[in-house]
């Protein structure tokens, strides 16, 4: 909904008197990023993607638990995250932190990186029950995920070769060890010698120990 009033004295009128400050219990969501407009930025683009880029990323006084689950291994630079900023009245509002997985590995949708996808996805249920939010799960229907699982690399399609080749490569950037879901990370590290990441180079003696 806009903050900015309405051009129309009647609209606004029953914006105040109707409208209602709904809260939200949850919000989750996986590598959340900033290719909105077009999936490429030059100067012909430039204005146009300004214009719908996110506007606000500190979460809303409405929301009372957050969940953002980020991509180690993503390197598109039109895929880089848009990180989300907690609100300064809401104590204890957000949980952010980054899995092993490209951006497809961390959300979802492939088979061939399901077993990511399902680390990540037992990892928001258990926060979800450890938060108290009223709704469970059944164990036997919930996927087992492995952090630890070979992701077979198929090439990638000629289009998305080109918007890669227009658009860059940027490497995420983990300033802090605690942005990091150590479980997973530190099993992956262990595990596969060969999964190095640019963007855990800082960290490599404690992930190694």
């Amino acid at each position: 909904r806009e903050k900015a009033p309405y051009d129309s004295e009647e609209a606004n009128a029953f914006r105040n008197s109707h409208g209602r400050q709904v809260p939200i219990k949850l919000l989750a969501c996986f590598d959340t990023v900033g290719a909105l407009g077009l999936p490429f930025e030059n100067p012909a683009t430039k204005d146009f993607n300004e214009r719908y880029r996110f506007h606000d990323t500190t979460l809303s006084v409405l929301i009372e638990n957050a969940i953002h689950i980020l991509s180690i291994d993503e390197e598109n630079k039109n895929f880089f995250p848009t990180m989300m900023n907690a609100h300064p009245e809401v104590k204890n509002q957000l949980t952010q932190l980054y899995f092993p997985g490209a951006h497809g590995g961390v959300g979802g949708g492939s088979k061939e990186t399901e077993a990511l996808s399902d680390s990540t996805l037992q990892f928001l249920v258990g926060e979800m029950r450890q938060r108290g939010l009223g709704l469970d799960f059944f164990d036997d229907a919930l996927p087992i995920g492995d952090p630890t699982a070979v992701i077979p690399h198929a090439p990638p399609s000629a289009l998305w070769k080109l918007i890669g080749a227009i658009s860059g490569r940027r490497i995420r950037e983990i300033h802090n060890i605690d942005e990091l879901h150590l479980p997973s990370v530190k099993a992956r590290y262990k595990a596969c010698p060969e999964w190095r990441p640019p963007s855990l180079k800082a960290f490599d003696a404690h992930l190694k120990g």
